[in-house]
């Protein structure tokens, strides 16, 4: 909510060219990029750079020895992993992204512990067909923002990004 209220605040601005509105982020900021896009139709494109809290079975089995062992226990607790599963439904990435209306662009890093690649991989192929997407995988890249994430990202964003009179993002 508190990125909700941050795009309100945005395009309450005289200086904020509202059709020129993106979300960025890396791990949970990732997320949070793609929620915040999922969420908020103004959102004029959106980067996710080794999203976090995406796919939740698939990410305690494979990050349990890292930061998917925090959700493990009580995820298969025999009285409330019912209802943790639930609730962390409702937080999962993956269940927001085809809710998302704006070109999209998903990094992953293949090497990625944290966020193992195959969560930011589910939520980028949950994405509607009819939304502009880009996937990108750094083969060396462990849970960080590499060079070739980040020119991508500047690619994506200009892309999207330029006005009317064609000028880039600033």
């Amino acid at each position: 909510m508190d990125c909700l209220r941050g795009i309100d605040f945005l395009m309450s601005r005289p200086e904020v060219d509202k059709s020129r509105v993106a979300t960025k982020g890396g791990s949970q900021g990732g997320a949070l990029a793609l929620a915040t896009a999922a969420l908020d139709g103004r959102i004029s494109c959106a980067v996710a750079n080794v999203p976090y809290i995406s796919n939740f079975p698939d990410f305690i089995r494979l990050a349990a020895g890292y930061s998917g062992k925090e959700f493990a226990t009580n995820y298969h607790d025999p009285e409330k992993g019912s209802a943790v599963r639930q609730t962390l439904g409702y937080i999962d990435i993956s269940n927001m992204t085809p809710l998302i209306t704006c070109p999209t662009q998903v990094c992953v890093g293949l090497q990625d512990r944290v966020c193992p690649p195959l969560i930011g991989i589910t939520a980028y192929n949950r994405l509607e067909n009819t939304v502009p997407r880009e996937l990108i995988t750094d083969p060396s890249a462990d849970h960080e923002v590499t060079r070739k994430m980040n020119s991508a990202n500047m690619r994506w964003l200009e892309k999207y990004l330029k006005n009317s009179e064609g000028k880039k993002a600033e």
